[in-house]
This record gives structure tokens, sequence and C-alpha cells, in this order.
């Protein structure tokens, strides 16, 4: 094949090429966290579903924790309430901000941090806001404040 169709080819093929390698990396533009949150959000609507934000700090503005989800146990449930007319028990797992699991709550309030690798830590057992102060590593005893999050767009 003469040099010159080569380069024809070539010259073709880059051409096409952007359109793909622009497809995974794209142009980064800014998103509104609270969009990105959404969206994120109804990826998983198993894990999210229920969950509050976290907050710890003095209002009127405390700072942003995560996130904790709740699931009352059902009876015969292992953890959960053994007779029909028991409390409901729960078992809570927190979230960072990124909604990586960073720990959970027992029914009895044992506490355990997960690391980034998932390898578990016990805290002990203590009172949600105490567990929460513990897993994401508040060492004030400032107010733990609770916030729903919104109901997912239809």
């Amino acid at each position: 094949m003469p040099a010159r169709p080569k380069m024809l080819l070539a010259a073709l093929a880059l051409l096409g090429t952007p359109g793909c390698l622009d497809t995974h990396s794209g142009l980064r533009t800014r998103t509104d966290p609270s969009v990105m949150a959404r969206s994120k959000a109804t990826a998983d609507e198993e894990t999210r579903y229920g969950c509050r934000k976290v907050s710890i700090g003095a209002l009127p503005r405390p700072t942003f924790y995560g996130y904790l989800r709740t699931r009352a146990l059902a009876r015969g449930e292992p953890g959960g309430p053994t007779e029909a007319d028991a409390p409901p028990r729960e078992v809570r797992w927190l979230y960072d901000t990124s909604w990586n699991l960073v720990g959970c709550v027992s029914p009895n309030g044992a506490t355990v941090r997960f690391d980034t690798h998932q390898r578990s830590e016990s805290l002990g057992n203590m009172q949600l806001d105490d567990a929460l102060r513990a897993v994401f590593d508040v060492r004030t005893r400032d107010d733990v404040h609770y916030t729903k999050l919104p109901a997912p767009r239809e």
C-alpha cells in the first residue's frame, strides 16, 4: 500500500478515537453536590432508603459527617426480638459522606468501625450518639444532629 493511503487511514482512525476516549474521561463539569447525592442515592435504594444525615457540632452550622441507616429487626431474625410483645430492636449502619460503610451499631450498642480495607475494630458498647462520635472520630461532646433525607424524585 502506498504511503499516502496509509497516512489517510491512520488519520481517519485517529479522528474516531477521541469520541471513544471522550466517553470514558469526558469533560469535567461542575455539578451541584446535592444533585450528585440524589443521583447516587437513587442508584442503591436498598441502602439509602430511610437514611438520615449525621452532623455533629453546634448549631447553626454543625459539621456533616455522613449517613445513618436504621432497620428494625423482625422477630426470629438473628438479634431481633424474641417475643411478640417485645420492643423493636434496630441495627444501624454508618456511612461516610461518599456512602462508604464506616461502621455499624448493634441493637445492644456494640459499635464497630471499619477502615478503608473493611477491617473491623470493636469500639465497645455505647449509646448511639457516642457511637457516632467514636466511629467518625469526633473527640468532643458536641451535639449530634439528624436530618431526614428528602424522598426520591419521581
